[in-house]
């Protein structure tokens, strides 16, 4: 199973952001930065195939503005 994660600002001088952690099937997990930038002030993201194509999307919500936005598998 892969694991998908939202890493959100800490002053810590980390890349932010969201981040697919692919597993290998011998429970080693190579990192991806999928999305970087206002992703840091998510407070909140669900996954699930929204568009119904077979692929696992990704939503999030940003704190700050309200925003709601879409990680779009293809």
């Amino acid at each position: 199973m892969d694991v998908v994660s939202v890493d959100g600002y800490m002053g810590d001088g980390n890349v932010n952001g969201v981040k697919w952690h692919e597993n290998n099937g011998s429970q080693n997990f190579t990192t991806h930065s999928i999305y970087q930038g206002s992703a840091d002030e998510t407070y909140g993201y669900g996954i699930a195939d929204l568009d119904k194509d077979g692929d696992i999307d990704i939503t999030g919500n940003i704190w700050s503005t309200g925003v709601t936005y879409w990680l779009e598998n293809n």
